[in-house]
This record gives C-alpha cells, sequence and structure tokens, in this order.
C-alpha cells in the first residue's frame, strides 16, 4: 500500500512542481496518531528542501 501512496504522491507533485523530482526511497509513509488523520508523509518537507521554500506553503499548494 506504501508504494502505491507514494507512487501517487510522486505523480501529483510532479504536476505542481515539474522540476522536482524523486526517489521512491526519499519519501516516507508513517501512520500518526489518529487524530492526525490516516497517513503522514515527509514530501512537503523535501520538495520545500530542494525549492528553498517553507514546506507549510508546499503543503498548502498541495492540499
Amino acid at each position: 500500500m506504501q508504494k502505491i501512496i507514494i507512487q501517487k504522491l510522486q505523480k501529483i507533485f510532479s504536476r505542481i512542481f515539474s522540476d522536482v523530482s524523486f526517489l521512491e526511497d526519499e519519501i516516507e509513509i508513517i501512520y500518526p496518531p489518529e487524530e492526525f488523520g490516516d497517513y503522514s508523509t515527509n514530501i512537503a518537507l523535501k520538495v520545500a528542501k530542494k525549492l528553498k521554500k517553507n514546506p507549510r506553503e508546499i503543503a498548502e499548494l498541495v492540499k
């Protein structure tokens, strides 16, 4: 299931940020406490670092 989620995230982020690419092992999927949702990922942090932007700004663009 994680592989499918990662592939979908890669597809979504490549549409929004065409100049940023990721290897599958760069993206982490975790299962946070229930009050925070079903899944959590570090992809906004990775994109933010590559684009030198605030991670929250990246997350808002994808939301």
